[in-house]
């Protein structure tokens, strides 16, 4: 494709500029076990909205960035099972507890992080433990003395990517290819499966009732819920299916 009009080039310039206009900036420095501490403010402008995330880097070690990739959105995973064999680090125990329902007007949402066997070796990975287990809580207060810029309360690190501990039901709703997924943290979505990923009502809670792994399923036709059918239909990677995992609990 030609684009003649030089006006039309430098506006589609100038909005992928916009777009993808990202700016860091170091936040704090310090030294933790000899290794040199660097923590990074990074604040991604988009066309409508601004995100601002963190990442810090101990020593050589590779950078960790805390976002949407790499931490839950709502807070502490429904049970420890979840991350079946893989190895995890609990910073305190107890140090916060699963909610069966929505939490609202919190501004520190505690979660797990999660680090890619694929980017850290185990080494690495022990290192920031070790580092988010005495040094971080320090950190995270020295930057948020005056308010909560840092909005992760980092309860757990995991070896392993945070997509690998989501479960996913891949079964038809209303004669479409749909996907069921439970996210570590508890939440239930049910997505078209296409690359359009639009989100559906399910039938089902949205958020896994605990304890007991709950879902309850609105039984109503009329609200356009997945049917017992259809639940029964779905299937994860191996072929099991939803009431393997979950406890399904009718609700008129």
């Amino acid at each position: 494709m030609t684009i003649k009009n030089p006006f039309m080039v430098y506006c589609l310039i100038s909005l992928f500029g916009i777009l993808s206009c990202k700016n860091s900036q170091t936040v704090y420095e310090g030294n933790y076990r000899d290794k040199k501490i660097v923590l990074k403010s990074i604040e991604v402008k988009g066309f409508s909205t601004n995100s601002i995330s963190y990442s810090v880097q101990l020593g050589n070690l590779p950078s960790i960035t805390m976002d949407a990739q790499t931490t839950d959105l709502r807070g502490v995973p429904y049970s420890d099972d979840v991350f079946g064999n893989s190895l995890r680090y609990y910073l305190e125990k107890d140090s916060a507890l699963y909610q069966d329902e929505a939490v609202h007007n919190n501004p520190i949402t505690p979660t797990m992080l999660y680090l890619s066997e694929k980017k850290f070796d185990r080494e690495s990975f022990d290192d920031y433990a070790d580092f988010f287990r005495q040094k971080w809580p320090e950190i995270v207060a020295f930057i948020n003395k005056d308010y909560a810029y840092i909005k992760n309360n980092i309860i757990g690190l995991v070896y392993g990517k945070r997509e690998n501990f989501i479960k996913e039901f891949k079964g038809l709703h209303q004669g479409k290819k749909m996907i069921l997924m439970v996210y570590a943290d508890g939440r239930v979505c049910l997505i078209n499966d296409d690359k359009w990923r639009q989100e559906n009502y399910s039938g089902l809670s949205p958020i896994v009732q605990m304890p007991g792994k709950k879902l309850f399923l609105d039984m109503n036709p009329q609200n356009g819920g997945l049917t017992k059918e259809e639940i029964s239909g779905l299937r994860d990677k191996d072929g099991k299916t939803l009431e393997n995992d979950f406890v399904i609990v009718e609700k008129p």
